[in-house]
């Protein structure tokens, strides 16, 4: 089955999304982006004034230029564009209805892939132009919002196993999840869109509880439709997700952190292609560990700081894989006040390649067992620097190296260890115009 990455790269407004969703809910509330920059002045109380109404809009747009040295298959440069734009409605400012409020997101992919011939990725799958409504969904506060609920049309992709610091890498290593997650299931990730919905409990104000249900849908393969057929006929089961956490923030600790352990479960059917008749079985499973903690910060008045993250991922009846294991740092504004938008990431994954099982989804199987891939293991590392220009705009020079890479859809193939030199400019307009952003229930 060809992985189709489907990973997102929208920048600081989509991980301000992801951060707030996995949190502990907080009362939905206006908050300005960043300082302002008098050009923009105008567009700034434009921007103020729809926030004090209710109405607060998101947009971004990351444009990433890559180049494989070494590896294969090579294309030369390869740029990759993503733009989204959302809007969010406070349903408690506009019409009194209480912790409530109304989500909005369309996305645009440009470009073409330079993946290396690795399954994580040396950098994002792009794909032909094409302009989807990924997210539109209801999301319903109870009890001061100590119960969080999510229900229409959206992904698990911002809700579980991932952080603040997903998508801090270019690579596929950790963005959202763990670059195998998206073939290891049906169920697909941003920007296709399904019905589906999940609840959050805040057990206290630093430790969460919250378990999803979305749809498995052949609706959602590749990057076909936009969006907008929201019929369930062609449904083919259910991705049951769960997580519980720890998590504190740069506001509530002076070294934040989060740990989490999750699981979940796949209900719709794959073929088992190495086993005689090719038989068809229902289920699969993959369970994680998360571990992120600051361990360095000077100044509590500043998010100057360190930070050592890790985790494991492990799959029951996987096509390919049987884990996969990950671990990094983050420095944010490693030099201090003098550049206090910069950051330093490394990061590194090492995923375990099934040797015995070719299982494989009704939607992408050709019935045909895989032959077995020359080694057991494969290896994806990147160091990236993050040059803040202005708030709002990032430019991300970055390496990646892959070793002994492996794909799915030719798992017996050699692939040279793959080098890919890049940069990532990020524009996100609402830090950029210093509008008013919602923090999510």
């Amino acid at each position: 089955m060809n992985k189709m990455r489907y990973g997102f790269c929208l920048g600081a407004t989509a991980l301000a999304w992801a951060w707030s969703g996995i949190s502990t809910p907080v009362h939905a509330q206006g908050a300005p982006a960043s300082g302002p920059i008098p050009a923009f002045d105008s567009i700034t109380a434009f921007g103020q004034q729809m926030g004090q109404a209710g109405i607060y809009f998101n947009l971004g747009y990351t444009e990433d230029f890559s180049r494989l040295v070494a590896g294969t298959p090579k294309v030369g440069t390869s740029p990759i564009g993503h733009a989204n734009a959302g809007v969010t409605f406070d349903l408690e400012r506009l019409i009194g209805i209480p912790e409530a409020s109304v989500h909005v997101i369309f996305e645009e992919r440009n470009g073409r892939s330079n993946a290396g011939g690795t399954d994580i990725g040396l950098n994002q799958n792009a794909g032909p132009v094409k302009y989807r409504l990924v997210q539109f969904y209801w999301e319903q506060g109870f009890l001061n919002d100590q119960i969080d609920i999510q229900v229409g049309r959206t992904e698990p992709t911002l809700e579980f196993a991932v952080s603040d610091l997903s998508c801090t890498s270019v690579t596929g290593i950790f963005c959202a999840q763990p670059g195998t997650w998206y073939s290891q299931n049906v169920n697909k990730a941003y920007p296709a869109a399904e019905w589906g919905g999940r609840i959050n409990l805040a057990v206290t104000p630093q430790i969460y509880f919250k378990v999803g249900a979305y749809e498995d849908t052949t609706l959602s393969n590749g990057f076909l439709p936009a969006g907008f057929d929201w019929r369930t006929s062609d449904s083919t089961g259910v991705f049951i997700p769960a997580e519980v956490g720890y998590l504190t923030g740069f506001g509530s600790a002076r070294l934040p952190s989060k740990y989490d352990v999750g699981f979940w479960y796949d209900t719709s059917q794959y073929t088992v292609g190495n086993q005689p008749g090719n038989p068809t079985v229902t289920g699969r499973q993959g369970g994680y560990i998360q571990l992120q903690q600051t361990v360095w910060r000077p100044d509590p008045k500043t998010n100057q700081s360190l930070t050592l993250f890790g985790g494991a991922i492990w799959y029951n009846n996987s096509p390919a894989y049987t884990g996969q294991y990950y671990a990094g740092l983050y420095d944010r504004a490693p030099w201090g006040a003098s550049r206090p938008l910069d950051s330093i990431g490394l990061y590194g994954t090492m995923a375990t390649i099934n040797q015995s099982d070719t299982a494989c989804s009704p939607i992408n199987c050709t019935g045909t067992p895989h032959r077995g891939a020359p080694f057991d293991k494969t290896f994806l590392f990147e160091v990236n620097y993050g040059i803040g220009i202005v708030p709002g705009v990032t430019a991300k020079p970055y390496a990646a190296w892959s070793v002994q890479p492996f794909t799915q859809a030719n798992p017996a193939a050699h692939v040279e260890n793959g080098v890919a030199l890049g940069v990532e400019l990020t524009v996100v307009f609402e830090q950029l115009f210093n509008f008013p952003v919602f923090i999510p229930h």
